[in-house]
């Protein structure tokens, strides 16, 4: 059978799981090729994990490719899987109003959320009606993630195949905190505040005024 190359994809370069410290940013740049071919010149000499992404397909990932300084390394091949098309909608649960410009994210099931946003690969932004499409997701169980503004984030799982459910998330609107960053005699200070949970999946955080 003849395979059709992948014109447009982003190639991703992070450090082996054993070297993973959680804080880690890829490496990354975006190639565009009639055969699917590319060449990333002067690339980071190491050890590296490669992951490959293109729109409406699942990602591909290569655990290990060692660079070395000065020379060419082989040839990688990467074939992508088309991905599955994942639709719904955001909305208040209080008032069933649409919300837009919500975010939302998958990640697998089995996958922590911190562990889930480094290997993100496909992320959309809801409409005014509060509708979204994730494509190129992989078959099997996902957790799918929306956030808003003034909202508590919230996770529906599912699982992803050729017959998708539509996904609805209903969102409520957040708990408010405030309080006074101050020095032991009661000076006000200014500094940051974070809040994590618990489980350590999800933190957030402000700067005192």
């Amino acid at each position: 059978a003849t395979r059709t190359p992948v014109t447009e994809f982003e190639v991703r370069l992070r450090v082996p799981a054993d070297k993973e410290t959680g804080n880690e940013q890829p490496i990354s740049r975006t190639f565009r090729s009639d055969t699917g071919r590319f060449t990333w010149k002067a690339a980071p000499a190491g050890r590296w994990r490669v992951t490959v992404i293109a729109k409406g397909y699942q990602r591909f990932e290569l655990d290990e490719l060692r660079i070395a300084k000065g020379e060419t390394t082989s040839e990688i091949v990467a074939p992508l899987l088309r991905g599955h098309r994942l639709t719904g909608r955001v909305f208040d649960q209080t008032s069933g109003a649409p919300i837009g410009t919500a975010r939302v994210t998958y990640r697998e099931s089995h996958l922590s959320l911190i562990e889930g946003s480094q290997r993100r690969t496909a992320e959309a932004t809801s409409k005014e009606d509060g509708s979204f499409v994730l494509d190129g997701v992989p078959a099997g169980r996902i957790t799918v993630t929306a956030y808003a503004n003034d909202y508590a984030y919230r996770e529906r799982e599912v699982v992803a195949g050729k017959e998708t459910p539509r996904v609805d998330i209903g969102l409520n609107r957040g708990g408010l905190i405030a309080g006074h960053l101050t020095e032991a005699d009661g000076t006000a200070i200014a500094g940051s505040v974070s809040l994590i949970s618990l489980d350590g999946d999800i933190g957030y955080g402000g700067e005192s005024k």
